[in-house]
């Protein structure tokens, strides 16, 4: 097995093509979707959570694995607990569309945004070292890139990850589905564009 975050490192030999990380784009953008409200998605998912099999001569790219331990109650806390609060919805609903507008973004540029080193730094704390909204920051600037890396309907489809049409809520429906046809729908157009969407062939 081996995971997203190490096919990412520039110095390995064996990597994705385009057609296999856009196809990845949009599954985990669809896994993500269905799965951020159980137990088997901790909220947020990055690179270091997908793996793959991997032979001597390729990556088994059709069949990612997320690798989660799945949530539970700690041990004081009942099954009657106090629900989260609709602000602590809306920041949770943030910070995992956030992390799988970066993760995107690391599969449509085949670059970890760590490598981003110029572009981190300029959001980097008074003590010269990263913080909570580093990332997230320096995200939405490298997406300003995307549109020449990897075309409009991508750069559309990954902004939807960072700028919400209504309050983010994974309980709503009406969002979920909304997120659904910006992100999911416009990567599987960009695929069904190139005639890779439903094709098994690398």
């Amino acid at each position: 097995m081996i995971s997203l975050d190490s096919l990412l490192e520039s110095s390995r030999r064996q990597r994705l093509t385009r057609k296999e990380r856009l196809r990845l784009a949009s599954i985990t953008a669809s896994s993500l979707l269905q799965l951020q409200t159980t137990p088997w998605i901790d909220g947020t998912l990055t690179k270091k959570d997908i793996y793959f099999e991997q032979t001597p001569s390729r990556i088994v790219s059709e069949t990612p694995y997320i690798r989660q331990k799945p949530q539970s109650l700690p041990e004081n806390e009942s099954a009657f607990a106090v629900p989260p609060t609709p602000a602590q919805i809306r920041r949770q609903t943030c910070a995992s569309l956030t992390s799988l507008g970066i993760l995107l973004l690391e599969l449509l540029f085949d670059s970890p945004i760590e490598a981003q080193h110029d572009l981190r730094a300029a959001y980097f704390g008074e003590d010269g070292k990263p913080h909570n909204d580093t990332d997230y920051l320096a995200a939405k600037e490298w997406l300003e890139d995307l549109e020449d890396n990897a075309g409009k309907p991508c750069m559309d489809a990954v902004k939807a990850c960072f700028e919400f049409d209504t309050r983010p809520n994974w309980e709503d429906d009406r969002f979920v589905a909304s997120t659904y046809g910006r992100v999911v729908k416009g990567l599987e157009h960009v695929l069904e564009e190139h005639g890779w969407l439903g094709s098994s062939d690398r």
